[in-house]
């Protein structure tokens, strides 16, 4: 059973990382984008930033579900 849960999550994680690399880089960009014509409009250079921050934690949060496997593993006495 354990083998099954742990299959599963790495398989989802797998995914994830294929998706999320390339998302990141799209919002970063996205996020620099709106920084650069923002025009000195301090709204839209902190919606900006905002996106860029944004993209940075949501790589992080995938990144840190990379030991979800091994966490799993540890719980249940593998």
């Amino acid at each position: 059973m354990e083998q099954l849960i742990t299959g599963l999550f790495e398989k989802i994680l797998g995914l994830l990382y294929a998706v999320a690399g390339p998302l990141c880089i799209i919002f970063l960009f996205f996020g620099a984008y709106k920084i650069l014509f923002a025009g000195g409009n301090e709204e839209k250079t902190a919606a900006g930033w905002k996106t860029i921050i944004s993209a940075i934690i949501g790589y992080g949060l995938v990144l840190v579900l990379g030991g979800m496997p091994q966490l799993i593993q540890n719980l249940l006495g593998q």
